[in-house]
């Protein structure tokens, strides 16, 4: 098995000049014959965060007890842009092996470096996003500070799961349509149960709680904004951290596995 690995991780950081090329072609194809061009890669993401903000700010506006006072949408935006890229893992993400199968034949790039091209638009959108989001919280209150530093080990321990969770899903997912549809319908329950558009810390339901503390996406969502909205270290809540790293530990290593027993099944399903 160790070869495998071995191979995952050539296929990806040998080919790494070509998947970010690839990344941008995709997306220099959906902003193809469009008039605003590379507006529509932002889009979205900017309509959720205020969709959302004035729908919880003014409609159905609670005591959030944030300890803060720099803007809510500050703190939205912090949760919904990682949000759009997490979530790529429930769309094309899960099926990566078949929607990319061209370029598993014609032997383009090795089979591990498909998901990465995949996810790579996801991060360049998500890259440009995150620093313009900063560049627009200075002025409002949220000017630099060495909890910044986090926000790159962040990022890699966000691209590192949702790498793997692809991996170790599209391995199931190109021999079972039904195991993809599965993957798909979780979407929308871990973005409600995420703690993305609500403050965990007024949780009070134990199953909720529970559920919250082993979620990967909770842990790194709060991280984000606990970097940049509330000026805190992420990793010093050792019930929040240990339950996330286990979790990325058994995303890998299940990757690992899928892939290595996997391979050759899915090369014939394609």
């Amino acid at each position: 098995m160790f070869s495998t690995l071995k191979e995952i991780i050539i296929a990806n950081f040998k080919n790494l000049a070509t998947l970010w090329s690839l990344g941008l072609r995709a997306l220099e194809r959906q902003r193809r014959d469009t008039i605003f061009g590379w507006f529509w890669l932002f889009a979205q993401p900017l309509i959720y965060v205020l969709a959302f903000g004035v729908a919880l700010e003014v409609g159905i506006r609670q005591e959030r007890n944030f300890e803060s006072t720099r803007p809510y949408l500050l703190w939205l935006a912090g949760g919904v842009y990682p949000w759009f890229f997490i979530k790529w893992i429930f769309g094309d993400g899960r099926n990566i092996f078949k929607s990319q199968s061209r370029l598993i034949k014609t032997n383009v790039l090795p089979m591990a470096a498909i998901p990465t091209v995949g996810l790579m638009p996801q991060l360049i959108v998500f890259l440009l996003t995150y620093v313009a989001m900063l560049l627009i919280a200075w002025p409002f209150g949220a000017p630099p500070t060495i909890y910044w530093l986090q926000l790159p080990l962040i990022a890699a321990l966000m691209i590192f799961f949702v790498y793997c969770f692809s991996l170790m899903v599209s391995c199931w997912s190109a021999l079972s349509k039904d195991f993809a549809n599965v993957i798909k319908v979780l979407n929308t329950p871990i973005f409600w149960l995420s703690g993305i558009i609500f403050n965990i810390s007024g949780t009070t339901n134990k199953v909720l709680k529970a559920f919250l503390d082993i979620n990967p996406v909770t842990f790194l969502v709060n991280a984000f904004r606990d970097s940049v909205y509330f000026d805190k270290w992420a990793f010093t809540s050792l019930h929040t951290l240990l339950p996330f790293l286990a979790v990325l530990l058994l995303t890998a290593l299940m990757a690992w596995r899928n892939y290595h027993l996997l391979k050759s099944e899915v090369l014939d399903a394609l």
